[in-house]
């Protein structure tokens, strides 16, 4: 089996990974394995599980039937510089099924996941916001089953996603780990299973009865092809003061006589000598769970140690290397590969988490513990959305990119006509204003009319997309439909960008789409700021929500320098409305808030205090 070492040449991410797939390409089709004649199963054997059979839910067109494509455009949500060479690391807000369907093919080397558990809804719901609550009903409504069906869909797009030489690694426990490894067998193949990683991390809490002590947890390793990459680890002895080997040869190095047998039966004594680097690393890990007082801790209980992530992507990704997950949570693993120089792709469902992500990340560039102290060194990160859209952020792109991205969004096609921003279905599309607080009037409506009855034969209808629309458009509207009721007139259709008209034609695709599809607005911060003995209490309880929801978390930075880096214990701080501070320093400091709320809008608030 050929197995890659450290691998010094680096690779552009650019090369493999691309921010949306056009319109007309084609998303490459995943094979399953061909396992039919090796796991034929004799009939007596009866409902023994076959791998050979196709993966739960698969169907004619993969996974098509059930999740449907949808080509909607990504928006940048922001780019944090540090270099003007190399390609950036991308953190994703969105579904993960969805934003894999962008990436480019055999373009990523390790994978890792932490998918939600089939234990409970709230033992995984990590930051509670409500992008969590939907995906997290849709998984348990139908059992077992439905979870399976859900992971398989995102399973077959990582597959298509390894490089040759890649690896995958999924971390589950013991509520579904066994079924979710037939599956697996049957998506990569039997013969593509490496390892079955137990990580043995003791038992803490409360002791069940009449039953063993769950103490461990399960990651499934397997490879896209026989060539996989690997980097040999190896753990430390037991015995650290290696008593076993009690020889001492001429160059003074240690060694035990081992007792052995020749092929003819005669025994004879050979020497043992300890590896310098320790034993090869088994796979049964002892590390144990975080502390609540760890200081990588970032604020939930299904948090993982960095030192777990590290031996994995060590192990499994090469130098310059790209390491994905697509359930990112707290961020460890963009933290870790950050941390040992590889690239990085990153996505969540919740906005909250991309935020910490970000936060954590950015922490650890500013901090002694970052290997990559020069900045000039360190790839850019931005920040992409995939069908939650931030509004405010919208209206910092140029005009053109506006219309652009509403008329993907709305399911048409952009055009340069001047006098139209797109089309679909045949019928012309013209896009209000970027800016919010600007209104499509009663003379825009009349003139997008004239325009479609001196150039359009056939269609004389026309639709408007716009944020708001003032009373004079509206009426303007309604007497072209009365006009269109007696001749052959322009009809004209005015559409609110986010509303349920918008997003209709998404929806019918999936029901379930209805979650993954919306604009979002950020809170109304109010912050009421007070001193007492040198304490600074920041109170933000008459903040709100624009998005029908509620604050469920302010991250502080009380060192801003324009890089927003939450404070050690100021990341997650779950329905906590007031912070409070004490610095260590007197004079004029620069501080900055990120307010959220629980549908993934969030606000930055920067203030000096003194």
């Amino acid at each position: 089996m050929a197995k890659n070492k450290e691998d010094s040449k680096s690779t552009k991410l650019a090369d493999h990974i691309e921010e949306t797939v056009n319109d007309e390409e084609e998303i490459e089709a995943v094979e399953l394995p061909q396992q039919e004649a090796f796991f034929k199963m004799p009939k007596r054997f009866g409902t023994i599980p076959d791998v050979s059979e196709k993966p739960l839910g698969w169907g004619k067109g993969g996974y098509e039937h059930l999740y449907p494509h949808v080509k909607l455009p990504t928006q940048r949500l922001e780019t944090i510089r540090f270099s003007r060479k190399g390609e950036p690391n991308k953190l994703y807000w969105g579904d993960n099924l969805h934003i894999m369907r962008t990436l480019r093919s055999e373009s990523i080397d390790l994978i890792y996941i932490d998918p939600p558990f089939f234990s409970s809804r709230n033992y995984n719901m990590i930051f509670q916001d409500q992008n969590e609550v939907m995906t997290f009903e849709d998984i348990w409504d139908g059992g077992l089953p439905t979870y399976q069906i859900w992971l398989n869909a995102r399973l077959i797009e990582m597959k298509r996603l390894l490089k040759p030489t890649g690896s995958i690694y999924v971390h589950l426990d013991w509520h579904a780990v066994h079924y979710v490894k037939i599956e697996m067998d049957k998506i990569f193949g039997y013969d593509r299973f490496l390892n079955e990683i137990i990580w043995y991390h003791g038992f803490r809490g409360t002791e069940a009865k009449a039953q063993y002590q769950r103490a461990h947890q399960t990651v499934l390793v397997y490879t896209k092809s026989n060539n996989y990459y690997w980097n040999q680890q190896y753990q430390s002895y037991k015995d650290p003061d290696m008593k076993r080997y009690n020889k001492t040869d001429e160059k003074g190095e240690r060694y035990a006589l081992i007792k052995r047998r020749h092929t003819d039966g005669s025994i004879y004594y050979g020497k043992t000598y300890p590896k310098k680097d320790g034993k090869r690393i088994n796979d049964v890990i002892e590390m144990p769970i975080l502390a609540s007082t760890n200081k990588e801790r970032v604020g939930y209980d299904t948090q993982k140690p960095e030192a777990l992530i590290e031996l994995l992507l060590r192990t499994s990704c090469p130098p310059n290397g790209i390491v994905a997950d697509f359930f990112c949570g707290g961020g460890t693993t963009p933290a870790v590969a950050q941390r040992l120089g590889r690239h990085w792709i990153a996505s969540d469902i919740s906005r909250i988490a991309v935020e910490v992500t970000k936060g954590r990340i950015l922490r650890l560039l500013k901090s002694e513990k970052g290997t990559q102290t020069n900045f000039a060194k360190v790839p850019n990160i931005e920040v992409w959305s995939w069908g939650f859209y931030d509004a405010d952020k919208l209206q910092d792109i140029s005009d053109e990119e506006f219309r652009d991205f509403i008329v993907r969004a709305y399911g048409g096609r952009p055009t340069s006509n001047e006098y139209t921003s797109g089309s679909k279905n045949g019928i012309p599309l013209l896009v209000g204003n970027k800016n919010r607080r600007n209104q499509i009037t009663k003379k825009e409506v009349l003139e997008f009319a004239k325009y479609i009855q001196e150039n359009y034969e056939l269609h004389k209808a026309g639709t408007i997309l716009a944020w708001g629309f003032a009373d004079s458009a509206i009426k303007a509207q309604e007497a072209l439909a009365n006009i269109g009721a007696e001749i052959d007139f322009v009809k004209i259709k005015t559409v609110r960008i986010g509303s349920y008209e918008f997003i209709e034609d998404v929806i019918t695709k999936n029901k379930e789409y209805k979650n993954v599809f919306r604009f979002v607005f950020p809170p109304e911060v109010v912050l009421h700021v007070t001193k007492e003995n040198g304490e600074f209490s920041f109170d933000f309880s008459d903040s709100v929500s624009l998005n029908n929801g509620k604050i469920i978390n302010i991250q502080a930075d009380f060192d801003f320098d324009g890089k927003f880096a939450p404070s050690e214990g100021y990341i997650f701080n779950p329905n906590t409305m007031i912070l409070k501070y004490k610095f260590n320093l007197i004079g004029k400091k620069k501080i900055a808030f990120r307010v959220e709320d629980d549908h993934g809008g969030e606000k930055l608030v920067v203030k000096e205090v003194e």
